[in-house]
């Protein structure tokens, strides 16, 4: 194409700035919409599809270059500007950063309270994986404490029931455990609980011997 193999920088400017709003759909003798979306999924033009993400003329136009576009900034843009509301709420749903999110709640507080929802909902999801393996780690505390106060119960007609309680309660936590975004599950944590288990069982067979000699 001109825009591509023409010597003249000027004239290879203006013919690739034709072609972006012929792509876009913004000028008279554009091609139809299929083929237009159709040219975009074989650009690999990455200002191109910004471009069009920005100004195509139709929102499945624009829907097809919004799920190419990864820079955060345009994503905000595109959450508070672009004309389409379900467009404005996919582009949160494609935002990652966190200063990103917070701006696109901030100004579309008066204007855009579905945006604005998404976004905070996006960043309290944020904080609350950001906290997780905290309050995880913790958790797992109490019950490796719970199991160590086990090995010295003095009722062992109840030791049962308290057993199976703490074992539904680690299973739980290595269930909400997301190693992708936590890493892996602390390994000096599963030690102890291993130590206190293994406490345990000695304690129980002795009271269980204890009983039988007894009987005996």
């Amino acid at each position: 194409s001109v825009a591509q193999t023409d010597v003249s920088e000027e004239v290879r400017a203006a013919a690739g700035q034709r072609f972006t709003q012929l792509l876009c759909g913004a000028e008279r003798g554009a091609a139809a919409l299929a083929d237009r979306v159709q040219r975009l999924a074989a650009s690999t033009d990455i200002k191109l599809i910004e471009e069009i993400a920005r100004r195509g003329a139709e929102s499945e136009l624009r829907r097809a270059a919004l799920q190419r576009i990864e820079r955060e900034a345009l994503l905000g843009d595109i959450a508070l500007q672009d004309a389409d509301p379900e467009l404005r709420y996919a582009a949160v749903a494609r935002i990652k950063q966190k200063s990103t999110l917070e701006r696109v709640a901030k100004q579309a507080r008066m204007k855009d309270k579905r945006v604005c929802a998404a976004a905070r909902e996006k960043l309290e999801q944020m904080a609350a994986d950001e906290e997780r393996p905290t309050r995880l780690r913790q958790q797992a505390r109490h019950v490796c404490a719970a199991l160590e106060a086990l090995v010295r119960a003095s009722d062992w007609t109840v030791v049962g029931a308290r057993l199976t309680r703490i074992e539904a309660d680690w299973k739980q936590l290595h269930a909400e455990w997301d190693v992708v975004k936590d890493g892996a599950f602390d390994a000096d944590l599963a030690a102890r609980l291993a130590t206190a288990r293994a406490a345990f069982d000695a304690a129980f067979a002795q009271h269980e011997q204890a009983l039988r000699s007894q009987r005996e």
